[in-house]
């Protein structure tokens, strides 16, 4: 019998989480909310989750990168009292910058008073932030001890699992929707328990600071460093999440519950993304450690086609189906949301053809200019999305999001260019990109079957044999190109 080593297998067995977790995600929010929820109250979701996502990066000081750093050198001297120090600097952290939101909440309020019912509910912005932080410790933590399986059953599928519970109770009419929102916040403090549960299973559960270990030097070095992660991971989430705050401010919260199921539907584009890198870090990680330039260029090449493959794979799927999505979608309103679709999907091929440009930056000796890019990328993501959000609406803010990913990652590509002479385009790769871009002209071709099913159906055994069998005969792909090992 075949035997997986036991990291391997809680890869494996994580992935497959990872998907269960997503299809929930489809069941909430693209068939059980837009059911019995208003636009509105799907907006307030995704507003809330965002807005909380972005403000727990900045309370949580870049802790969460600090706990994996420094645990080695912490443990060489005494591993007791490791969880409770990791939790003394944000929780500092977190009183100091919820005491800011909260004296400033009147500016917040004008900010968003096209958004009154993010405004009734503002004061679960501090529960649940402080409930992020503390996901994110102990999911840290729990990965030093190199656990990674039942952490990510607790945050990839508990959560999803409950809030289709929490949706069909409303549905169902046990219980009404003025302790809906509560209840939603308390779902993720479920998690918290569930994570300090299993660490007291595992027996680390020390909480006895050995003071000595905190050494001045030490203090010093965990400050430099996780100040800069913290800077580095907000600018991150605000490039990532600014559409979606700014729509909030701009427009309503109808507009963000459109906009956020939109971009919940693209989200499966990244799958190929999230597989690949699975592979493709540890690869870029060991590469510069050995300086193997070499490598370091054909790992860029060849998971870039793989990349490009798979992602336009899963675009073409969803966009010769998309007219169909709209018609099995509860609320016609969504309809107005079916460029946000297209734009916020060109944004994740934009990211598949990048390559390995973000981790070649980030595993080199400069992945300091990585904040450079993404601090400019968010100026650049202000200008543009309350630019085109006041002359497209939500249309406007995915147009800009498309923008700001080709600006940033185009000038990435050519940083790691100029400096690291590496391409990861090959003729090949843009033969590949050709033959895929040339099939969404071909969408139109297509004839609509009366029965939405069945023509979803056809569509997609249509895409999968004439896409990728295409690829196959005009021999522009072949199977060394989906080897990872």
């Amino acid at each position: 019998m075949l035997k997986i080593p036991k990291i391997k297998r809680q890869g494996i067995l994580s992935m497959a989480v990872v998907y269960l977790g997503i299809g929930l995600g489809y069941v909430n929010l693209v068939l059980l909310m837009p059911k019995y929820f208003t636009l509105e109250e799907i907006g307030l979701r995704g507003l809330l989750i965002d807005f909380v996502t972005v403000f727990f990066h900045l309370c949580s000081v870049g802790f969460y990168g600090t706990v994996l750093r420094f645990y080695p050198e912490y443990k060489e001297k005494n591993e007791e009292g490791y969880l409770a120090f990791i939790f003394i600097i944000p929780l500092v952290s977190f009183v100091f910058f919820s005491s800011i939101l909260f004296l400033g909440r009147d500016i917040l309020f004008d900010v968003y008073s096209n958004s009154p019912l993010f405004v009734q509910y503002y004061y679960l912005i501090f529960p649940f932030t402080l409930i992020f932080i503390a996901n994110s410790l102990l999911d840290a933590y729990t990965k030093n001890y190199m656990k990674v399986f039942v952490p990510n059953v607790f945050s990839e599928f508990v959560p999803r699992f409950l809030f289709v519970l929490l949706i069909l109770a409303v549905a169902f009419g046990y219980m009404q929707k003025t302790f809906f929102w509560e209840l939603f916040v308390a779902i993720y403090a479920i998690q918290t328990a569930l994570l300090l549960g299993y660490i007291l299973y595992l027996k680390r559960f020390y909480v006895k600071i050995k003071w000595s270990v905190l050494t001045l030097p030490f203090m010093k070095r965990v400050m430099a460093y996780s100040g800069f992660t913290m800077l580095d991971f907000t600018a991150t989430m605000l490039l990532l999440k600014f559409d979606v705050l700014m729509i909030g401010s701009q427009l309503t919260l109808a507009h963000v519950g459109v906009y956020t199921t939109m971009v919940y539907i693209a989200t499966v584009t990244e799958i190929p993304k999230r597989v690949l890198h699975q592979f493709a870090s540890p690869k870029v990680s060991k590469a510069w450690h050995e300086k193997d330039m070499e490598s370091l260029d054909q790992y860029n090449k060849h998971f870039l086609k793989a990349q490009v493959v798979l992602s336009f794979f899963v675009v073409l799927g969803i966009y010769y189906c998309m007219n169909d999505l709209f018609k099995i979608l509860p609320q016609k309103e969504f309809a107005t949301g079916a460029w946000v679709l297209v734009f916020i999907m060109l944004s994740k091929v934009i990211r598949a053809i990048s390559g390995l440009t973000n981790e070649i930056i980030v595993f080199s000796d400069r992945y300091k200019y990585n904040f450079i890019f993404n601090v400019v990328a968010v100026i650049i993501a202000v200008v543009l999305n309350y630019y085109f959000i006041d002359i497209w609406g939500i249309t406007g803010a995915a147009f800009a999001t498309l923008l700001t990913i080709l600006l940033s990652l185009g000038a990435k590509v050519w940083y790691v260019k100029k400096v690291f002479h590496l391409w990861p385009f090959t003729w090949n790769t843009v033969y590949v990109v050709l033959f895929s871009s040339l099939f969404f002209a071909i969408e139109a071709l297509l004839p609509s079957l009366q029965n939405v099913y069945i023509d979803i159906a056809v569509r997609a055994v249509f895409v999968t044999v004439f896409y990728l069998g295409g690829l196959w005969v005009l021999k522009l792909v072949k199977k060394e190109d989906f080897i990872f090992s």
